[in-house]
């Protein structure tokens, strides 16, 4: 076979190989169907998008330390710009905010959040060999944001479509296996959905971050570039997790007889007439003249000796900050949690829980002992004082020293009337009585939406009060 020519900005035939060359031969295709696909199965709208990636963002900054040099800042983040801008029109959303920042640690990282977050490390940036390969990583980034893929797949994670009763896990939470990226342990989440895409969802990555490059003004070799420089440096370091999230990035040589103008659609915005700007030899001089960074979990442990989680309940349980932090479940509701509790993502309930407050079983149920699970049933008697009675009969079932009496309080969920009522129970996991608050609205469309709070006895005042305050901030989007 010939090689695969393309056509540059001056109109030259330009050869590329390996990666590059499967990307652009699909290019023509995807384009006409990107406007289509991208928002296949997204459940949240642009505005939900941001505050999600609002939420990831500020998770990631309380944990992972920035790198805050400014040369180097402006650098990355102009180069991000550079790419958001050559956006192709119908893939622009004006309510996103593009961010670029560099975490201060040694691995290969970058996560593109919902909305316009994006994170590069500064072991990313060394492994470049050069400015344009550091364009495709960010190109590649800023693809997954303007594609809405943590969206899509938050959505596919959380949906919550309506199950019958019986199949829900009421007082423990059968969690995701990418829940939690390994290097922050058991005490953080970053919400796994925005860090590990399927390969269809990189795929169209791929396809779009070929025409931003190109369109910047840079070589599209460097897409090949760029994933051989990763690996080869995650090889050496024996670091899998970039490669394991890539695993169709084609890193052989392959000709093809096939011509390719990138200027497709219509919609796309002038070429770049700008070729890269040699600022990259010096920024990475100056990151050699730094002190060592360190890994991304040595910091993350550094960092969690610091933050103040407030004091310390009798079970030796922080007890809820008294700042909270706004949260979206699934394409339900959002509300607002204590500071310090962490996500415990199921496969039909979300859970949010102190840390230290949930202990996996033997069937993979995790049980937490305090905190709270929300969750979207189908409503089996559609009268909400028999859904409640349900629910608590069903808590019997998986806790059967349960103590309740049918009595009911009146209270409002983002305006939806509802029910709650109290029982009490003993704790599998710590042989104490537990307090146990369940709480119940119809959304609009029939569904149950319930909520069930679980403290200690001896501190139900405490998180009592929390509960409250956390049904009194729900804001449901039906």
């Amino acid at each position: 076979m010939g090689a695969m020519a393309l056509i540059d900005s001056h109109g030259k035939p330009v050869q590329v190989c390996g990666l590059a060359v499967l990307i652009l031969a699909a290019i023509l295709a995807a384009v006409s169907a990107q406007s289509d696909d991208v928002t296949t199965g997204n459940g949240f709208t642009p505005d939900q998008e941001v505050r999600l990636g609002r939420e990831s963002a500020a998770v990631v900054r309380r944990l992972l330390p920035l790198l805050r040099v400014r040369r180097i800042d402006s650098f990355v983040r102009d180069i991000g710009r550079s790419l958001v801008d050559r956006l192709p029109a119908h893939l622009r959303q004006s309510r996103f905010r593009y961010s670029f920042d560099v975490l201060n640690v040694t691995d290969l990282l970058s996560y593109a959040l919902p909305g316009g977050p994006i994170f590069v490390s500064r072991g990313m940036i060394e492994a470049a060999p050069t400015e344009a390969v550091l364009a495709g990583l960010l190109a590649h980034q800023v693809s997954h944001v303007a594609l809405r893929h943590g969206a899509i797949q938050r959505t596919r994670g959380e949906m919550f479509e309506p199950a019958d009763l019986s199949e829900q896990v009421l007082g423990g939470i059968t969690l995701r296996t990418d829940d939690e990226p390994p290097f922050l342990g058991s005490n953080f989440s970053i919400t796994g959905y925005f860090l590990n895409y399927n390969a269809a969802l990189e795929r169209e990555a791929e396809l779009l971050s070929a025409q931003l490059l190109t369109r910047a003004g840079y070589d599209l070799r460097d897409m090949t570039a760029m994933f051989r420089a990763i690996v080869r440096t995650a090889a050496d370091r024996g670091e899998t997790e970039w490669i394991e999230r890539h695993p169709d990035a084609d890193l052989g040589d392959r000709d093809a007889d096939t011509v390719v103008d990138i200027n497709d659609p219509a919609d796309a915005p002038p070429m770049a007439t700008a070729l890269p700007t040699g600022r990259f030899e010096s920024i990475r001089a100056r990151l050699r003249a730094m002190a060592p960074a360190r890994t991304a979990t040595e910091a993350a442990r550094a960092q969690a000796r610091r933050l103040p989680e407030g004091s310390v309940g009798l079970l030796g349980i922080v007890v809820p900050s008294g700042q909270s932090r706004r949260v979206l479940v699934g394409n339900v509701l959002e509300m607002e949690v204590p500071s310090n509790w962490r996500r415990l993502s199921g496969k039909s309930s979300v859970a949010f829980a102190p840390v230290g407050a949930s202990v996996a079983s033997d069937d993979g149920t995790t049980t937490f002992t305090h905190g709270i699970q929300v969750g979207v049933a189908l409503s089996s008697t559609k009268d909400l004082a028999g859904d409640i009675f349900a629910l608590l009969e069903r808590f019997t079932r998986t806790h059967p020293r349960t103590q309740w009496a049918p009595v009911y309080q009146r209270t409002s969920f983002g305006g939806q009337p509802g029910l709650t009522s109290i029982a009490s129970t003993v704790s599998d996991v710590s042989g104490r009585f537990e307090y146990v608050s369940v709480s119940a609205a119809h959304l609009r469309d029939g569904r149950l939406l319930y909520i069930i709070g679980i403290a200690p006895q001896p501190e139900a005042g405490t998180y009592r009060g929390a509960f409250t305050r956390i049904r009194r901030s729900i804001r449901v989007f039906d």
